[in-house]
């Protein structure tokens, strides 16, 4: 299942919900061999939104999500920085 046993609930709701992916930044406590008994992959998000998300509809999620930060406001190049310190880094080359 999972290496973290406060992980096991995402792993049993995958399988119950027969889903394909876990899209996770804390990788390392899904073990590969344990998912594939189940089909599942867990996959960082980074790699889920370059490879999964049409990039038109990212293109628009990212300037919906530019006009919701207020407080304190972020530029276009603040916000890709700052993807790119969350771990979003192919997703904000996709943006630039």
């Amino acid at each position: 299942m999972s290496r973290d046993l406060d992980d096991r609930h995402v792993v049993a709701c995958a399988i119950e919900s027969k889903s394909r992916l876990i899209i996770t930044y804390n990788i390392k406590d899904f073990p590969t061999e344990e998912l594939e008994k189940w089909h599942i992959t867990a996959i960082h998000p980074d790699q889920f939104i370059s490879q999964f998300i049409d990039k038109e509809l990212l293109y628009i999620a990212f300037q919906q999500q530019l006009k919701m930060y207020k407080n304190p406001p972020y530029t276009r190049d603040e916000l890709l920085v700052l993807m790119k310190n969350r771990g979003l880094i192919e997703t904000a080359k996709l943006l630039s």
